[in-house]
């Protein structure tokens, strides 16, 4: 009915590797509509090659929210 779902991982890391992402990898054959999102401390945002969104926490809220 016109909504988003999302499936958000929260991350302590400044800096996020290849093996911190599996789970939201996994989760992808079983919610394929779905936007992942990991939350972390990363500097700033970016797009995995695989469409996994990466944010800085506070922004990453943002978008969650609005």
């Amino acid at each position: 009915r016109g909504r988003v779902a999302f499936v958000v991982e929260i991350k302590s890391k400044k800096n996020l590797t290849v093996n911190d992402l599996s789970a939201l990898r996994r989760v992808a054959d079983d919610f394929p509509e779905a936007r992942r999102l990991v939350l972390c401390q990363e500097d700033r945002p970016r797009i995995t090659e695989d469409n996994i969104e990466v944010f800085p926490w506070a922004e990453g809220i943002e978008v969650i929210l609005s």
